[in-house]
């Protein structure tokens, strides 16, 4: 088998050869197993078939390549249909990165067995650990469902893969790794279905959970795990009916009479009593299509494009690859090596005036803020990844000739961009360890270009509102893609989406402006980065004008609309009526996509108000 980070599953067989009872695998099921057990499940795409030299090359899914090293039996079955034995099997010794030791698909830390899930992401399941997993998740779904209903009257019931697993198959399903809980909101507003939400978070904080936030609809709560790696979590997911509709976090878009959830009903699970909803099919059906009762180990999600736009406007994304990261940063861990500095971190020494306080978004392991601490500056950094900021935080100890310990100098805390509350705690904090009027200078490392434009908008605005001090913002980007040779192939990939043009527009846009370009040689690869020096600029426009704004737009198109409906009527000609009506249903079409656009950009604005309201009565409240 090819070592190579695309490999072709071609390599555990010659040829599947074509035969009257086996024409073709497109559109079967295939599973592949590493040392008799099943790692990874996909359906085979009419792209991956080559039906003259009968073979089938499929790419390794991205999570899976940097666990691929070592040799293992492996083994290719291809299903024509769930349920009967496998239509082809091939098998064969496959051997990655030229390795001879066995084949390992291990948590790093943990131990813990893995195999690609749903989302293509490498994690336990079901089927890879003992039943004791299984029970300890019902059990932790049910002390959930009891908590939140006697704190804040509310009912949770068993939805997702839970459900379905329990309606189906009288069981979990094998390949799953969580219990999936969710409530009907008690709001249609959609600031108050987020505050709603937030609401749910502190009552678990409050009883000693930690969550972990994936939108403004959708938390995890984790359980049995350590500082640097998780045991199992239990989603909770906020449905909402809007407008006659019924939404189910993240994929279900339903005419609201169509789905039946109350009264809630009972569902065994062992020794336990679940709450399900009262038709258990219609929420199925909604989730997963028609075909809900037919098992697909390959199942994939597909969103409505209306319930999209409702779910990613109203209730956001906090976790854009927070995952891959985690995963990315264990890998690190695991190798126990500590992490150099890099060239920016050695530049700011020179660049900034002794005992600066500097605020690192984005401080993955934490290797430049420690260097910041130890020349003497006092630093806060902050990332999403959860394992990075605890080993941060485990290795900033004392230093050898350092007056103050470097845990007095660099402080780690978990913050993600994506999300105001954060941002705004974030903000906090640098204020408070500088103190009164003291400059904040502000450092990323190839962040913005990696983020959604969520999560660089949030960011630029914290940048503006700290240079208000006077400071200055220090941004490193990649300089244009790197070359095969010189990319860091187990690094998250990001978005890739920054252009500069883009960047200056949105600087304008809350009052930035680039002062300075640096280009800087980065020794860990062999590549150029760019680094801006970012400073404020003349008043451009507040967010807080975007409303009005909209307003206008809209008035100013229902005018055009009418007007052009009027001329319409008036034409002479059947034919030329015919085509100026269908330039201006060209038009009107294009009118609404820019409206929606624009919508969107308000429901934004409302979801920013609504995290900033719960900060706000977080403040009073403490």
């Amino acid at each position: 088998m090819t070592s190579s980070l695309t490999a072709s599953i071609a390599g555990l067989q010659a040829a599947l050869g074509v035969n009257s009872e086996f024409p073709t695998p497109v559109g079967a099921l295939a599973n592949v197993f590493f040392g008799g057990r099943r790692i990874w499940t996909f359906r085979v795409d009419p792209a991956q078939w080559d039906p003259q030299l009968g073979r089938l090359t499929v790419d390794w899914p991205p999570a899976l390549v940097p666990h691929l090293s070592g040799t293992s039996v492996a083994k290719l079955e291809i299903l024509q249909e769930l349920g009967l034995p496998a239509s082809y099997v091939a098998e064969g010794t496959a051997r990655f990165r030229d390795h001879s030791d066995e084949l390992q698909l291990l948590d790093p830390l943990s131990g813990t067995e893995l195999v690609v899930n749903k989302w293509g992401r490498m994690a336990k399941s079901f089927e890879s650990v003992n039943t004791r997993l299984m029970t300890d998740v019902l059990a932790s779904a049910k002390s959930l469902i009891t908590l939140l209903a006697d704190t804040m009257d509310l009912d949770l019931f068993i939805t997702g893969g839970t459900l379905l697993g329990l309606v189906r198959d009288g069981k979990l399903i094998a390949n799953d790794d969580d219990a999936d809980l969710a409530y009907v909101s008690r709001h249609e507003n959609p600031s108050d279905i987020v505050l709603e939400s937030y609401e749910v978070e502190r009552v678990l904080a409050e009883h000693g959970l930690e969550t972990v936030r994936h939108s403004s609809g959708h938390l995890q709560v984790m359980f049995g795990g350590t500082e640097f790696t998780d045991g199992y979590y239990v989603d909770i997911f906020t449905y909402f009916v809007a407008e006659g509709w019924f939404y189910g976090t993240f994929h279900a878009r339903e005419i609201s009479r169509d789905v039946t959830v109350f009264p809630l009903g009972t569902i065994t699970a062992g020794e336990l009593q679940l709450p399900i909803p009262a038709n258990s099919e219609q929420m199925l059906r909604a989730i997963y299509g028609p075909t809900w009762r037919t098992p697909d180990p390959a199942f994939e999600f597909h969103t409505p494009d209306a319930a999209q736009r409702r779910f990613y406007w109203w209730l956001n994304h906090f976790d854009k690859f927070r995952e891959d990261w985690e995963d990315y940063h264990r890998r690190l861990i695991s190798r126990d090596q500590e992490p150099a500095a890099s060239a920016l971190s050695s530049w700011l020494i020179a660049e900034l005036e002794p005992g600066s306080t500097v605020l690192e978004v984005g401080c993955g392991l934490g290797a430049d803020a420690l260097a910041l601490a130890a020349a003497g500056h006092h630093v806060l950094a902050c990332d999403y990844s959860r394992p990075a900021i605890a080993t941060a935080r485990s290795r900033s100890g004392s230093a050898a000739g350092n007056r103050e310990p470097l845990n007095s100098l660099a402080q780690f805390t978990v913050a993600n961009v994506c999300s105001i509350r954060d941002m705004a705690q974030l903000v906090k904090q640098a204020a408070a360890l500088a103190g009164p009027g003291v400059p904040i200078q502000v450092v990323s490392k190839n962040l913005l270009e990696d983020l959604h434009f969520l999560g660089r908008d949030n960011t630029l605005m914290v940048l503006s509102h700290l240079l208000d001090r006077g400071g200055r913002a220090y941004l490193q980007m990649r300089s244009p893609q790197p070359t095969e040779e010189s990319r860091d192939p187990y690094q998250p990939d990001g978005e890739k989406v920054f252009d500069l043009w883009d960047f200056r527009r949105r600087l304008a846009f809350y009052n930035l402006k680039i002062v300075k370009s640096r280009f800087i040689k980065d020794p860990e690869q062999d590549r150029t980065t760019i680094s801006y020096i970012i400073g404020k600029g003349p008043h451009k426009m507040s967010v807080l004008d975007f409303p009005q704004r909209v307003t206008r737009k809209v008035a100013r198109t229902l005018r055009e609309m009418r007007g052009k409906g009027t001329e319409a009527h008036d034409a002479g000609s059947s034919g030329r009526r015919i085509a100026r009506l269908e330039h201006d249903l060209q038009e009107l079409q294009r009118k609404v996509l820019t409206l929606n656009r624009d919508l969107d950009e308000s429901r934004r604005l409302n979801l920013r108000a609504a995290e900033l309201m719960d900060v706000a009565f977080k403040q009073l409240s403490s």
